[in-house]
């Protein structure tokens, strides 16, 4: 991925985790649901940060797939979460778009592996 693509990217992350957290103090959210997203949005950007620093190719890889499971976690606590309140569907619609970006990341870099 290039890199100013990749900046991009992880802006956008940085801007959706910081969205839920906004999200979570501002709703009637139980606290151990919004934990569980923190923790879930958070850990998206931070792997896929990590991953741009990866020691080999199969580092990086392994990194974006956690990324990427990181983001159908995410994705499950936003549909919980839409049935205690209401959710912008811009944040559902970034969060499906980061597993759909970081899938073909995957399947990219292993067609170039």
């Amino acid at each position: 991925m290039a890199n100013g693509k990749s900046e991009q990217l992880l802006e956008s992350m940085v801007e959706v985790t910081i969205e839920i957290i906004n999200l979570t103090k501002n709703k009637e959210i139980p606290r151990p649901i919004a934990e569980q997203i923190i923790k879930s949005i958070s850990s998206i950007g931070a792997n896929f940060s990590e991953a741009q620093e990866a020691s080999s190719k199969k580092d990086f890889i392994n990194k974006i797939y956690i990324a990427k499971k990181e983001a159908q976690e995410t994705r499950y606590w936003l549909k919980v979460i839409e049935r205690i309140t209401s959710i912008d569907d811009k944040i559902k619609g970034e969060v499906s778009r980061f597993i759909m970006t970081l899938q073909k990341i995957i399947t990219t870099s292993k067609e170039k592996h």
